[in-house]
Order: structure tokens, then sequence, then C-alpha cells
């Protein structure tokens, strides 16, 4: 074979692998547009948006007794803790305080155990809605913007209660914040009255909701630690949520 017969040879290898080097360039790269077209999708996608969501509460013990609850509530309430008590069945759990991730919940329950021998962690969660329901829910603007509104809320309330607890705002700011919001849930609430199922499930939630905004202005502006009444308010809300959900 002369040099000439090899460069030719090298060339039509090469020509011919570079071809094939651009048919696999361009597979990968439509495979990956398709990837990102389709992670897109599913993640604007209204199952996933009411997909479950999950809560950790941190309580000083679980009773079945109504009486020895109440007790041990009102003793968390008097240290500075939420106070709540939430029932499963029969087993009834007093809730020192609500997180959304269950390391700051560990941190927590670690602290109070002292105090609380039997404290311990409990994962709360939303039920996870069914892609028809989803839809259905979505395709209604005013039931989105209530469920979407409700589920920041249980998020942006232990923000503000640790916020107020290492002194980075305070009280008034605390009002103010909370004034806007609840306004934004007597608009929704007002919004939501009509004759579908979901809107009359979100309608009757909003009114819980707004006791328990009521409830919290009264007891707070009328305390000197506005604090317990903030946590007890946080965990009321993430009840309700819990609540709603399930009856969707």
């Amino acid at each position: 074979m002369t040099l000439t017969d090899f460069y030719k040879n090298y060339r039509v290898k090469h020509v011919k692998n570079k071809k094939i080097g651009k048919i696999l360039l361009w597979a990968v790269i439509l495979s990956a547009i398709v990837l990102l077209i389709v992670s897109l999708v599913l993640r604007g996608s209204p199952h996933k948006k009411y997909q479950a969501k999950n809560f950790y509460f941190v309580y000083a013990g679980k009773y079945n007794s109504q009486a020895k609850a109440t007790e041990i509530s009102k003793q968390v309430s008097d240290l500075g803790g939420a106070g709540v008590i939430y029932t499963i069945g029969n087993t009834l759990f007093v809730v020192a305080g609500a997180y959304s991730n269950m390391e700051d919940a560990v941190i927590v329950k670690s602290q109070i155990s002292t105090t609380f021998s039997e404290a311990d962690v409990l994962k709360v969660s939303t039920k996870s809605f069914s892609k028809p329901v989803s839809k259905a829910v979505d395709n209604i603007q005013v039931c989105k913007n209530y469920y979407r509104d409700l589920n920041e809320l249980c998020l942006e309330l232990q923000n503000y209660s640790l916020a107020y607890d290492v002194g980075e705002i305070d009280i008034s700011d605390v009002y103010k914040k909370l004034m806007t919001i609840k306004q934004n849930f007597t608009n929704l609430s007002n919004s939501l009255i009509k004759d579908d199922h979901y809107s009359k499930t979100m309608y009757a939630s909003s009114l819980v909701v707004l006791e328990h905004f009521g409830s919290f202005f009264s007891s707070a502006f009328a305390s000197n630690s506005p604090s317990k009444y903030l946590k007890k308010l946080h965990v009321s809300i993430i009840v309700e949520f819990v609540n709603m959900c399930g009856l969707i």
C-alpha cells in the first residue's frame, strides 16, 4: 500500500468516525433534552404539588387519659411550649413544638428530655392527593391558592417562632406579619363559598384557621410571653392542614 492509499483509507475512516461521533453526540443531546422536558413536566404537574407533606411533632409524652394529657399540656405551656393535645385513635400526644425536618425535631427532643423523660418525635403527614383530585383542585384557582398558602403558612410560622425566640424580630413584627396573613385567609375564605366539594371543604378549613388566628391574638395580646402562643398557633395550623387534606 502506498502512502497515498494509506491517507485515503485514513480519511475515509476518519470521516465515517466523525459522522458516527456526530450522530452519537446528537443522540446524547436529544436524550438530555427529552429528560429535561420530562423533568419539567413532572415538576410542574399538579400531582407533585399535592403529594404528602411531612412535619415532625416533638411531644412531651403520650397518654390514654384526658386528665393526664391536660395536666402535662399545662406544664408544657407554662415552660413556653405549644401544649397542644394531638389525638391519634385513643392516644393523646402532648405536643411541645413542630418542625419541618427530623434533625431539628431530634435536637429539641433531646433538650426537653431532661424535663419530660417520655419525650419523642412523631412524624405527621398530609394525605397525598390522587392524580384526578390533584388536577381538579389545581383547576380551581382559589382552591389552588388556599392549599399553597396554608402549606406555606406551616413553614412561615416555624420561621417566625424561631426568629422571635432568638431575638431577630420583636413581637410587634410578628403581629404585623400575622395580621397580613390573617387578612389573606379572610379573603380566601370569602372566595371559597361555592358549590363544589373541594371549595366547601377548604372553606370549612379556612374558618378553623381564622379561629386559630383569633385565639392567638386574644391570648398573645394579654400575655407577656407570647412565644408559647405562637408555637401553639403553628402546631394548630399544621393539624388543620393535615385534617383538611384528609377530607379532600
